[in-house]
């Protein structure tokens, strides 16, 4: 189950932006050393989480003592533990939590569970998205079922696109719409359907386990809306991994070749970004941030990402694109690949809102 992600070949002459195979080859190198798991800090990020997980179902009712206040309180705190369970079984999915494949099996299934997540129909299309990322291939709409990515058309395609069509994509892509409503479609309704295939036992055991779960603390609690505030938790949590995962890959420069050019390690350290996550959000991404690193190789598991990055020899991650707060924001207006400038690029409405937030950024 261990995956290569290594360079397979020399950068294609086309690219706009190449990074050289010297510095590709020792970022490699670098990235490798750290690319095992280890017993110690898995358990020891296990246990964390497991705490807050259950820490924050314990203080429910001492949070509704603060009213409207308190609850929205522990909707966003538990929210962040939602995120925070999600990426421990994103790393579980890649066999890279734990140094042996049956712990990342059992506990990525039950924390992809926590996380309203199909764990083998989300693996499937994960890993698909680390063999194309970066590629023109995926940058269609056919293909976001599979991909997972958050771009779904160059400029080119979409105006080719018939006027209902558009119409209709351009509401559910509109970043407000985007951000918000479709992570409760994706989640709380395709996720929940069993469909066919190998599938469809994973997908209902996640539909009855959380059913039951929620419903236990309902009872525990005697209500006090309970399960309301937990959807509203899950609905969160879901929201800000879309967002993070769209900033992981849709900010300029980007990377976006055609499939003949493609080359994942140039996707690594030019496609992939560094997020400039605070010091009180850290809890939450458990080092998703460094994505450029997770993409180098996946089985850097998430608590080496932090010191696999900051261990690095001076520029050698120059090339990776850092996205600060005021970049983030104006990023997540970015809907579409403009084949002729090889930028990402919003709705013509948002264009202007864009280069507002972008004013002063180097």
């Amino acid at each position: 189950m261990k995956e290569p992600h290594g360079q397979d070949k020399a950068p294609a002459e086309s690219s706009a932006n190449v990074v050289s195979v010297d510095v590709l080859s020792k970022a490699q190198e670098h990235v490798n050393k750290f690319a095992k798991a280890d017993w110690y800090q898995a358990f020891q990020t296990l246990g964390i989480t497991v705490a807050l997980y259950v820490g924050t179902l314990i203080a429910y009712p001492y949070f509704c003592m603060f009213g409207a206040a308190g609850r929205l309180a522990w909707v966003l705190i538990r929210g962040g533990v939602m995120v925070r369970t999600f990426i421990l079984s994103h790393d579980c999915m890649h066999n890279s939590f734990f140094p042996k494949t049956k712990w990342n099996v059992a506990i990525g299934r039950l924390a992809a569970s926590e996380a309203l997540t199909p764990f083998e129909r989300w693996r499937r299309g994960h890993l698909f998205h680390h063999q194309t990322s970066g590629s023109l291939e995926v940058v269609k709409v056919e293909m976001a079922h599979k991909s997972g990515d958050t771009v779904f058309w160059t400029t080119s395609d979409w105006d080719k696109l018939p006027a209902g069509r558009k119409n209709i994509l351009r509401f559910l892509r509109d970043p407000i719409v985007f951000f918000s409503l479709v992570p409760l479609l994706i989640f709380f309704v395709l996720y929940r359907i069993p469909g066919k295939g190998r599938h469809r036992t994973g997908v209902t055991f996640v539909n009855i386990q959380r059913t039951l779960e929620i419903s236990a603390v309902q009872l525990l609690w005697l209500g006090n809306g309970f399960w309301w505030m937990e959807m509203l938790a899950m609905w969160t949590g879901a929201s800000v991994g879309v967002l993070l995962f769209h900033l992981q890959h849709g900010v300029n420069e980007g990377y976006r070749v055609q499939p003949n050019e493609h080359d994942r390690g140039q996707a690594s350290l030019l496609g992939a970004t560094f997020l400039q996550v605070p010091w009180w959000f850290k809890w939450v991404t458990l080092g998703i941030e460094y994505h450029h690193i997770h993409h180098l190789n996946a089985q850097v598991p998430c608590y080496k990402l932090a010191t696999c990055h900051n261990s690095a020899p001076p520029g050698m991650w120059d090339s990776v694109v850092k996205v600060e707060t005021r970049l983030a924001l104006a990023s997540l207006l970015n809907v579409m690949w403009n084949d002729k400038t090889s930028q990402y690029e919003p709705f013509p409405e948002y264009k202007g809102v864009q280069e507002r937030l972008l004013r002063g950024i180097n």
